[in-house]
C-alpha cells in the first residue's frame, strides 16, 4: 500500500483543523509550525506539505462555497419546474459555478473547470458514438439473418431490410 503524500494527510483532516491550522500558519514560520502540528494534532508534517497545505486551503474553500451556491441554484430551478431535466440542470450548475470560480480571481481553477467540461463534452461524444456503433451492429447481425433465411421470399427479404434499416 502507497503511503499518502504529507500534504495530503492535512488535507484530509476534520475541517475545523484544517481552518485552525491555516490560521496558525498565519501566525508563525512553517519551520515553527511543524512541532505545534505534531504536538497539538499528532500530525508528522514538514515545511514543504506545509506550505502547499497553506496554498490549497483558501482554494478548497472557495470550491466548497461555490459547490454550495451552485447546488442551492440547481435545487432552485429544478423546483420551479423551468423544465429542465438531470443533465440539463447539470450543465447549467457547472456553467454557474466556472462563474463563481472566474469572480473569484482564481484563472488557473477557472480554466481548469473548463478543461473538465471539455473532457465531459468528449466521454459523452463517444459514449454516443459507441451506442451508434452498437445499434449499427444490432442491425448489421438482424440483416446477415434475414439474408440468409431460406424461408422467406426475396420480396418479404426486402421488406425487412427495410424494415431493420428504416428505409
Amino acid at each position: 500500500m502507497r503511503k499518502a503524500r504529507p500534504e495530503a494527510v492535512l488535507k484530509t483532516l476534520p475541517p475545523g483543523v484544517q481552518a485552525e491550522l491555516w490560521r496558525l500558519l498565519h501566525t508563525t514560520t512553517y519551520e515553527a509550525a511543524v512541532p505545534l502540528v505534531r504536538e497539538k494534532w499528532g500530525v508528522k508534517t514538514g515545511t514543504t506539505a506545509l506550505s502547499r497545505f497553506f496554498d490549497w486551503y483558501p482554494r478548497s474553500r472557495i470550491l466548497e462555497r461555490a459547490a454550495t451556491v451552485t447546488d442551492e441554484v440547481v435545487g432552485k430551478l429544478k423546483a420551479v419546474g423551468v423544465g429542465l431535466d438531470d443533465d440539463t440542470a447539470s450543465r447549467a450548475g457547472q456553467a454557474f459555478f466556472e462563474t463563481l470560480a472566474l469572480q473569484e480571481g482564481d484563472a488557473e481553477l477557472f480554466l481548469d473547470l473548463r478543461k473538465l467540461r471539455q473532457k465531459d463534452r468528449q466521454h459523452q461524444l463517444t459514449e454516443r458514438r459507441i451506442a451508434l456503433l452498437e445499434k449499427k451492429a444490432q442491425q448489421a447481425d438482424a440483416a446477415a439473418g434475414v439474408v440468409h433465411d431460406d424461408t422467406m421470399t426475396e420480396e418479404q427479404k426486402a421488406a425487412r431490410l427495410r424494415e431493420i434499416f428504416r428505409m
